[in-house]
């Protein structure tokens, strides 16, 4: 009788297979999306004002600060800017390892996988420094050092990459997957979170339609991989050139206004960089998924075959 119920089909239906953005219904409730957005901003909030009763022991911070413009030609306040939203990193982790979810927020595999970011880097900042060599050839431009300058590019080096990071975390991260608990197809997100993405950007039509761009590549980055590595990648190596060709005097740190030329070509190379990076993860064969019958983020499952969700 065991043998024979043994060679029997199971009727348990099998574990859902889960998308990055979906990873939250491990845990169900409808109610987890609010809790987890809730405790997101608290947990930020909390990092915030730490980090501004830290930053006003600094001698000149207070001055800094209490300036009428943003200036992001200031060391000072640039640094102080991107450190805020570098916070939106450690405060999207802590908050699903409280709700029990940890490492859910870096990728389906439960942690952030290196090897893949040291990869994308690789990828993205050859398409990206092409071009401005090209244009260093065609038309040089002189470099206008000022007494600003290396602090502007240790702020480039060292904290631009962990603001670009964070911007990640909460549009491709917390939201996405707040918003993929309810609505099953990834495009929803894209939909929902892109114009909050977008109107954080003080640009002109232009550049906020490059930015949307950028948007729409690095979720589906996202949703390719299962996880934040790629679109970090790109991000962070996006805003540290930026920043860095304005630490000395090449680019405009506080532009709001771009030319449709300038937008094209900072549309074009996000994109053709989702296209070289989408060829090498398909020849891969890594196309990622977990599954809800994991005890752990540690426990998930890797697979050839594409995701369900």
């Amino acid at each position: 009788m065991t043998a024979l119920l043994a060679s029997m089909p199971s009727t348990t239906p099998a574990p859902e297979a889960l998308t990055y953005f979906r990873l939250s219904r491990r845990t169900p409730g409808w109610w987890r999306p609010l809790a987890t957005v809730g405790l997101f901003l608290l947990t930020y909030l909390v990092l915030v004002v730490g980090l501004v009763v830290l930053w006003l022991l600094l001698p000149g911070a207070a001055e800094a600060m209490n300036a009428t413009d943003i200036d992001m030609a200031d060391p000072v306040q640039a640094a102080f800017l991107c450190l805020m939203l570098a916070l939106l990193v450690p405060a999207g982790r802590l908050t699903v390892r409280m709700l029990g979810r940890r490492g859910t927020l870096d990728s389906v595999a439960g942690r952030f996988r290196w090897g893949l970011f040291v990869r994308s880097v690789t990828l993205t900042a050859a398409p990206m420094l092409l071009p401005l060599a090209v244009m260093w050839v065609v038309d040089p431009v002189t470099p206008v050092p000022s007494e600003r300058t290396l602090g502007l590019l240790a702020v480039a080096v060292l904290i631009v990459p962990l603001q670009a990071a964070g911007e990640e975390y909460l549009f491709r991260g917390v939201l996405m997957q707040a918003i993929g608990h309810w609505l099953r197809a990834p495009v929803w997100g894209l939909v929902i979170s892109l114009p909050l993405f977008v109107l954080g950007h003080d640009y002109d039509a232009w550049g906020l339609a490059s930015v949307g761009v950028f948007a729409a590549v690095t979720t589906w980055l996202t949703w390719r991989t299962g996880g934040l590595e790629a679109a970090v990648a790109l991000h962070a190596v996006n805003n540290t050139i930026a920043f860095a060709l304005g630490a000395i005097g090449i680019a405009d740190l506080n532009a709001t206004t771009t030319t449709w030329v300038a937008a094209l070509i900072s549309s074009i190379i996000p994109i053709g960089f989702a296209v070289v990076f989408d060829w090498w993860w398909l020849r891969e064969g890594r196309c990622l998924y977990a599954s809800t019958s994991a005890t752990s983020p540690r426990a998930m499952s890797a697979t050839g075959s594409a995701p369900a969700a």
